[in-house]
């Protein structure tokens, strides 16, 4: 992988893995695109590193309130738009637990089976359409009055049912999410703000296995230190920034915008795929 590759791919991901676009749809995009081999399993722990990294700094304070409230019992400050208010730390953990749970199910007796599905550029663009089509709907049908101290329970099970469903290949994870908890009454915000907060085990799980099997197979040739080094840092730079837009974005305005570019990225690639491209 040449230097320029590892730009780019790591750009694609910091960015997408954060906003309802689908990462994996747009990698796949990307190196079809470019005529490019996908990433190895080098890069993709690099990127994965770096993502992490980027949403824990971007959360860092409230990762702190919650597990110091966890251990004092006391409640935390959760959140900045409209109606936000103190939370319940050991409830909210109590949450984040729960609808990490499909996930890691998933993960567990469907690892296989995920690495051997359908991941060409036509299920990517197919998974585009479909991702700016529920993003619409949560846009149309969520009631957006529930902030983090009022997520119950059931909101938060089909949150992490949600996620767990987005570990198809071209399913954008936190699309899925942040529309999941919308169609619970949640706040944009709200629920852009949980779908980070489980962002972190679910980047974080897949991460520590990806780094176990590096250390069974060794990273492949070509692959140098530079060049995981760039990948991480950039992902950790363009994953910080796709963040902080997307939290701006969603205190003034809302997800529409990520509907038509998913319309409009996913027809013109099923297109391109009709056509012979």
């Amino acid at each position: 992988m040449s230097l320029t590759e590892a730009i780019v791919l790591a750009v694609v991901q910091g960015v997408t893995e954060f906003l309802p676009v689908s990462s994996s749809g747009h990698t796949i995009l990307v190196s079809w695109l470019l005529g490019w081999d996908e990433p190895g399993l080098a890069f993709d722990v690099a990127v994965h590193a770096g993502t992490l990294a980027a949403v824990l700094l971007y959360f860092g304070r409230d990762w702190a309130g919650l597990l110091r409230g966890a251990v004092t019992g006391t409640m935390v400050s959760l959140g900045s738009g409209p109606g936000a208010r103190p939370a319940d730390a050991r409830r909210v953990l109590a949450l984040i637990v729960m609808a990490t749970v499909p996930i890691a199910l998933v993960g567990v007796f469907l690892r296989d089976v995920l690495e051997d599905s359908v991941r060409g550029a036509t299920t990517a663009g197919a998974f585009l359409v479909g991702t700016g089509v529920f993003i619409a709907l949560g846009e149309r049908l969520g009631r957006r009055a529930r902030a983090l101290d009022d997520l119950g329970p059931a909101t938060a099970a089909g949150v992490g049912l949600a996620q767990a469903v987005a570990t198809i290949p071209g399913i954008s994870r936190s699309g899925a999410t942040i529309v999941a908890g919308l169609l619970g009454g949640m706040t944009r915000e709200a629920a852009a703000r949980f779908s980070f907060y489980l962002a972190v085990p679910a980047i974080l799980g897949p991460a520590v296995v990806l780094a176990i099997d590096l250390a069974r197979e060794g990273a492949p040739a070509g692959t140098g230190a530079g060049v995981l080094a760039t990948g991480a840092a950039v992902s950790f730079a363009t994953g910080l920034l796709a963040i902080r837009g997307l939290m701006s974005l969603l205190r003034r305005g809302s997800l529409w915008p990520f509907v038509w570019y998913c319309l409009a990225a996913g027809a013109a690639v099923l297109v391109a795929r009709a056509a012979g491209v």
